[in-house]
């Protein structure tokens, strides 16, 4: 039943992917992949409670297992419920502190929580393990532009366009920043131009 449904998934056919695992979770309702293989379809199906209640089910029988822990935060994010999401993650890197990919959620989360100097702080702490990340610097940067230190990003942008000459966001953004500025030595209409100009090309 469950490869029946990975089958069916690849297909687009979603709904009957989960006919397939409610299938092979009637015949053994304890089935932790079937379970949370089904949450992640109910996920993408923005069926958010079906698939809380599949995350508890997992829980239930494995407390501490990070998958499950991953995708319930996932499901509090996309509920805007952002401090039960954070509090998922932040218990995940306790437990895996050198893990870049959940602080970058982490901080992804503090930003949709309005709480932009959170997210610096997480971003920082990626960056002092990998200073050259160029997506982190650019994440950095739109997060420092949002509390006002508008300097500081134009140097995350910078070193970030070194990195990703072609990326559409740091290229916009920086075009905006330069463009804009309220701090007269930042602003530089000419450079903004080549920038938004690239942008466009590039998409």
């Amino acid at each position: 039943h469950t490869l029946k449904a990975r089958i069916q998934e690849s297909r687009g056919n979603f709904d009957e992917a989960v006919a397939s695992l409610n299938s092979a979770l009637d015949a053994n309702p304890r089935d932790v992949g079937a379970l949370l293989y089904r949450a992640r379809l109910r996920t993408h199906q923005q069926q958010f409670e079906l698939a809380r209640s599949d995350i508890d089910s997992v829980l239930r029988l494995q407390p501490k297992l990070p998958q499950a822990i991953l995708l319930r935060s996932i499901v509090s994010a996309a509920q805007n419920r952002m401090s039960e999401a954070i509090g998922d993650l932040q218990s995940l890197i306790k437990r895996s502190p050198e893990n870049s990919d959940l602080k970058m959620q982490l901080a992804a989360y503090f930003e949709a929580d309005r709480r932009p100097r959170r997210a610096i702080e997480t971003y920082d702490q990626i960056l002092g393990a990998y200073p050259e990340n160029a997506q982190v610097l650019r994440r950095r940067a739109d997060a420092l532009l949002s509390v006002g230190r508008q300097t500081d990003a134009l140097k995350d942008y910078q070193m970030a366009l070194q990195k990703m000459p072609n990326d559409p966001s740091t290229l916009n953004n920086l075009a905006w920043l330069l463009s804009t500025s309220p701090i007269e030595e930042l602003r530089n209409g000419e450079q903004a131009l080549v920038h938004a100009q690239k942008a466009c090309e590039v998409t």
